[in-house]
């Protein structure tokens, strides 16, 4: 655990404020869709390619579970070199000690919302609802001054098979430690411990928990500075030996094909190609055309709006479907000295998320029907469209076609 001397250290490096944050019991307004039993039969390895991360084995792809030799991370060949140090040494990891979370329903949809109890953290300025039932997550950060959520304040809890125990929900600021596995946390629809924190600054709430898989502890202390949302993230390890390990912090973000993407960087891994134009297993998104009448020696230059066409994936709706996009920090004179990511709406509102680990990432669905549909399923959305001429799926069809099913049975 922190120590207090390491605490006062944390928040004396914050500006002072004019008034404190208070921590309390509230509720948040959502619309539930429950999770039931957890399974008493386990995943094993044999079953490892089913869950996230499962298949990762770059730069093929693939099956991942089995017996057999270890399978480390292998970043692709045209990454940098330090890359390759501190990857995670095997991936197959079966969900034991834990149970998968498998069972849940669909209630949420149509449904009204629910007073769901929650840590409320507020200031003059900010007023954010955390979790502890779900891993710590903060669910909603408000910022009371513009009248604007700083993330994807989800209307709805619906689970969906995506984290390393299966469900998972989206929205909200949540936080994931793996140590030899790739996936949302374990704890991500699990409770946490909480606690209240006070201090001469107000009060802090931490989130913690301890890891059956790689028995470490790992926590999250969450303050409040006037318009600023603070946390500080820590991993114990109580081992001789280092541990390898992942840790990212999600904060999911309300998009439009007009976002944009801003960040200081000059690669992307998965594949490692230049960004932000390429960076994604889509065919051709690295092409560019010659330069026309010499656009490339015009002012902005190579990237003038008037030389031949080239894929800018900065800009969301540039993006065909689900992708990650993990930036790497190289030496600082060619790059930057605290990653940061910047998500920015077409209206100017922008939220800039900084922190001092090796790079920053982020995930879309993409602009594809697919992730469309993810995307309305986990907020409970209510929209139909008025040109579709059936309402069911055929269960007939493969689920790529099943998650189509409005781009195939809608009319243009």
């Amino acid at each position: 655990m922190i120590k207090a001397a390491v605490i006062t250290t944390l928040l004396m490096t914050t500006r002072a404020q004019s008034n404190k944050t208070v921590a309390r019991w509230g509720t948040e307004p959502i619309k539930m869709s429950h999770i039931y039993d957890e399974n008493l039969m386990p995943s094993f390895f044999f079953m490892a390619g089913g869950e996230e991360g499962g298949s990762y084995t770059p730069p093929s792809g693939g099956y991942a579970g089995g017996l057999g030799d270890p399978r480390p991370f292998s970043p692709p060949d045209s990454c940098p070199d330090e890359l390759f140090n501190h990857t995670m040494k095997d991936l197959r990891v079966p969900v034991l000690p834990y149970l998968e979370q498998d069972d849940w329903g669909c209630e949420a949809k149509g449904a009204k919302p629910s007073a769901v109890p929650v840590i409320e953290i507020e200031n003059d300025y900010l007023r954010g609802a955390i979790t502890p039932q779900w891993g710590g997550k903060v669910w909603s950060m408000y910022d009371k001054t513009h009248k604007e959520q700083l993330f994807f304040n989800n209307p709805a809890h619906q689970p969906e098979n995506i984290a390393y125990r299966k469900a998972w929900t989206s929205g909200g600021c949540e936080w994931n430690w793996g140590a030899g596995y790739i996936g949302h946390s374990v704890f991500t629809e699990s409770a946490t411990f909480s606690a209240k924190m006070p201090t001469e600054y107000g009060d802090v709430v931490r989130v913690w928990e301890f890891d059956r898989i790689n028995s470490t502890v790992w926590q999250v202390d969450i303050l409040l500075d006037e318009d600023v949302f603070w946390a500080h993230a820590r991993v114990t390890n109580p081992h001789k030996e280092e541990q390898n390990g992942y840790w990212w912090t999600c904060v999911a973000m309300p998009v439009t094909e007009t976002s944009r993407i801003i960040t200081p960087a000059k690669i992307s891994i998965t594949p490692c190609t230049a960004w932000p134009y390429g960076a994604h297993t889509e065919p051709n998104v690295t092409f560019r055309g010659a330069p026309v009448d010499g656009c490339d020696a015009q002012p902005g230059a190579p990237h003038d709006p008037h030389c031949a066409w080239q894929q800018d994936m900065s800009w969301l709706g540039n993006i065909p479907g689900p992708h990650d996009f993990f930036f790497h920090k190289t030496a600082p004179e060619a790059h930057f000295e605290l990653p940061y990511i910047v998500h920015a709406r077409e209206d100017g509102w922008s939220v800039v998320h900084s922190h001092p680990l090796e790079g920053t990432k982020f995930f879309t669905w993409g602009a594809g029907m697919f992730g469309q549909f993810q995307q309305d399923f986990m907020s409970a959305s209510d929209y139909e469209n008025e040109k579709c001429r059936q309402s069911y799926t055929d269960k007939n069809r493969t689920w790529e076609l099943i998650y189509s099913m409005h781009a195939l049975d809608c009319l243009p």
